[in-house]
């Protein structure tokens, strides 16, 4: 796996990426932490291709559209949260695809504020119009502390977590 952490996503992060040839799919995703003060939002796939896996909302990006578009639009789709804004850029990883084999995947990602934040701290959501065209799948929404270490989530979704948290958590003294 490649990372890459630039301050704006540009045309050279994404040129600088090759498919090769024994991936034959590229996909395009944008996935957005979601923070209210120092909790992240987590979900929960109910009934989908990864049910019960521990994930962060976001998704693949639709034809011409760029990451910080698509972390909005799939985040809102994901969450029902309206007001959602992008407070970083935190980077971008290229791998495997955690359910195609034959899919590899270049994933942007983002922090994001809710604005305004939700009083919540967990709900179900129905994410009504899924990329893959399957029908609707239910979500379970949970915001959970952050404490500086990666979260249990599927795949490489928890990356950024320990950087994201170094940011937002207080400096603690010896």
């Amino acid at each position: 796996m490649r990372a890459s952490s630039a301050g704006r996503v540009g045309k050279g992060s994404i040129a600088t990426m090759a498919n090769p040839p024994d991936r034959p799919r590229l996909t395009r995703k944008a996935y957005g932490y979601i923070t209210r003060g120092t909790e992240v939002l987590l979900l929960v796939d109910l009934a989908g291709a990864l049910a019960g896996a521990r994930q962060i909302p976001g998704g693949t990006l639709e034809p011409g559209e760029s990451p910080e578009a698509a972390v909005l639009r799939e985040c809102f789709e994901e969450t029902g949260l309206m007001g959602l804004q992008i407070a970083q850029y935190l980077g971008v990883r290229e791998c495997p695809c955690p359910v195609h084999d034959d899919e590899w995947q270049e994933r942007h990602y983002f922090h994001l504020l809710a604005d305004p934040a939700p009083d919540a701290t967990s709900w179900e959501h129905l994410e009504a119009t899924p990329s893959d065209g399957s029908p609707p799948i239910p979500l379970q929404l949970t915001f959970v502390p952050l404490d500086g270490t990666t979260l249990d989530c599927l795949g490489d979704w928890g990356y950024f977590l320990p950087a994201l948290a170094a940011r937002l958590l207080p400096v603690r003294e010896p």
